[in-house]
């Protein structure tokens, strides 16, 4: 289950990234502005919950992998 949310995080945390690195390239290519409505199709809360439910998913998945990876540390 360690490994499952350590993948999960990872995968998460690059999304997040990638998102953050096109909504940056958008905003430069459109003159330094970009706007996000959050609440087009009525999804708002639908976001709102999975945030609530992905964020300590990333947090404690991320703590997994770097838990993993200090303990390959220790092999050396």
């Amino acid at each position: 289950m360690k490994r499952l949310l350590a993948i999960i995080a990872i995968f998460e945390a690059f999304s997040l990234s990638f998102f953050m690195l096109n909504l940056w390239y958008f905003a430069f290519i459109n003159g330094e502005s970009v706007s996000i409505q959050i609440n087009a199709f009525g999804e708002m809360w639908g976001e709102y919950l999975l945030w609530l439910i992905l964020t300590p998913v990333l947090v404690l998945g991320l703590h997994y992998t770097l838990e993993e990876f200090r303990s390959h540390e220790k092999d050396y």
